[in-house]
């Protein structure tokens, strides 16, 4: 148990903050897509949940130091994030 709660990160905002971890939401530097940043220097997956196109639920993986383009955020959301390819590699 203590292991997966050091390898999840639950972050809630709005709008998107830079939270310690690897990863931050760079939102509104463009109308059509907003941005996960990855900051370190290993592969991570971020899941996420908004009051828009991922009511239901998005994921991605980031490649090390890189981002990953995503609809625009809607309103408040929760992400977590996860080193790894995918959250099947979260344990």
């Amino acid at each position: 148990m203590k292991k997966l709660l050091l390898g999840v990160l639950i972050l809630v905002a709005q709008p998107a903050i830079s939270h310690a971890g690897c990863v931050h939401l760079e939102s509104g530097t463009n109308s059509i897509a907003d941005f996960w940043v990855n900051t370190c220097s290993v592969r991570v997956a971020v899941a996420w949940s908004d009051q828009g196109d991922c009511r239901g639920g998005c994921s991605t993986g980031i490649g090390p130091n890189d981002r990953a383009s995503i609809s625009p955020i809607k309103g408040r959301y929760q992400a977590r994030e996860c080193v790894g390819k995918s959250f099947m590699d979260c344990h």
